[in-house]
């Protein structure tokens, strides 16, 4: 009798060994798109560290052209 009671979990136990299969491949591809995401955001806050750098060199040069002229006045 026990039997007949554990052949019918098996198709249930079958579903959601599905539904958990199912789950876990939409986690893994969200995952990878979240780490594609992130990759993007990191090359881009590079290029803006990148500019940012620049930018305060360009400002050093200019300030130790205006600030300070060369006479002393």
């Amino acid at each position: 009798m026990a039997r007949g009671g554990d052949r019918g979990r098996e198709p249930q136990e079958r579903a959601y060994h599905d539904q958990r299969q199912e789950r876990l491949r939409q986690m893994r591809d969200h995952l990878q798109h979240m780490q594609g995401h992130l990759r993007e955001m990191e090359d881009h806050l590079r290029e803006l560290d990148e500019h940012l750098r620049h930018e305060e060199e360009e400002s050093e040069r200019w300030h130790r052209k205006w600030d300070d002229p060369p006479d002393g006045t």
